[in-house]
């Protein structure tokens, strides 16, 4: 059997684990969601090509880097925050300019207290336009029994105040963090169909980052190797020539001894650390329902005479690495 064998290189990754919000912390290996999405999108495919993934590699180190995060609360807050107008409110732009900051619990811009003004004119029009808009809400309240035209008018000249006044925003700032890992070297075999291989390898170099836009891929490697289901000795491991090789296995694979994780030196076999990350999804009710696998995070994994390899196992020898398919 033959498979597409890619090695690459990134100078830093994060591949986010999407249930860490103010830490955001990395997977050691991009799950195989987001290996098949950095192919789909250098293929072009629109449309769920179906392959598998075999995902292995190692990195030098890993750090926290702490960055500032800007919030756009949903409603504007008199009483907290910094209260900024927005260049375009109606686009993703998140263009701005600070009008008044609150100093603490208690504060008001529209009444400029405990806060600092950094724009007085901006801050005039936001006073202006929330009186507007409290004369109006008496004016309606006073003309309750009105005939229905006299209404309307109230509510069109409330709905143009309530629009000029959506310009301005309540953002909060926060401080938070998240890992980082460098020197990061990634060993993917792809396994699938022959014209889906040959468009990989054919736009293999359109792949320009994984993880995050700025994580860039450096291809080393492109080819289709063999893929072997016997050994000829009685164990292989994954490519000695790399120590600090680690890879996601199959967690059926380890718990039927067709992959054998490292052992310590008493003899205590240690599997590795167990993950549900997602594979591929498909849309169902306009939401994204993934396709989870378990795997294993293990590293000097080995397979011997024993192993049964195979389609039955999904696990193989290239010659050079063990390949697990997920």
């Amino acid at each position: 059997m033959k498979t597409l064998r890619i090695i690459l290189y990134q100078s830093q990754a994060n591949y986010r684990r999407e249930e860490t919000i103010d830490n955001k912390m990395t997977y050691p290996l991009p799950p195989m969601s987001t290996v098949i999405g950095a192919v789909h999108a250098a293929c072009g495919y629109e449309k769920y090509h179906p392959m598998d993934i075999s995902v292995q590699g190692c990195y030098g180190s890993k750090q926290k880097r702490i960055y500032r995060y800007n919030e756009y609360l949903n409603s504007t807050m008199d009483d907290r925050g910094i209260l900024v107008k927005m260049k375009n409110s109606s686009m993703l732009s998140q263009a701005h300019e600070i009008v008044s900051e609150a100093l603490k619990q208690g504060a008001s811009h529209e009444k400029e207290v405990k806060t600092v003004v950094h724009n007085r004119e901006l801050l005039e029009e936001y006073k202006k336009l929330r009186k507007n808009r409290k004369d109006i809400d008496d004016e309606i309240k006073s003309h309750k029994n009105a005939d229905k035209e006299t209404l309307n008018n109230l509510k069109n000249k409330k709905k143009n105040c309530q629009a000029k006044l959506d310009n301005f925003a309540t953002l909060n700032r926060s401080i938070k963090s998240y890992e980082v890992l460098y020197d990061v070297k990634l060993i993917i075999h792809i396994r699938a169909d022959d014209a889906v291989v040959e468009d990989i390898l054919k736009n293999v170099y359109n792949i320009k980052s994984i993880g995050r836009s700025e994580d860039f891929v450096d291809i080393q490697e492109a080819k289709i190797v063999e893929l072997f289901d016997e050994i000829d000795c009685d164990e292989i491991a994954n490519n000695s020539n790399e120590k600090n090789l680690t890879g996601y296995v199959s967690s059926k694979a380890v718990s039927e001894d067709v992959i054998i994780p490292n052992e310590r030196s008493e003899g205590i076999r240690v599997g590795g650390t167990k993950f549900y990350l997602n594979k591929n999804y498909n849309i169902k009710n306009g939401k994204r329902i993934f396709e989870k696998k378990w795997v294993v995070y293990s590293s000097n994994y080995k397979i011997d005479d024993e192993s049964e390899l195979g389609d039955d196992t999904n696990v193989y020898y290239d010659g050079t690495y063990i390949v697990s398919f997920l």
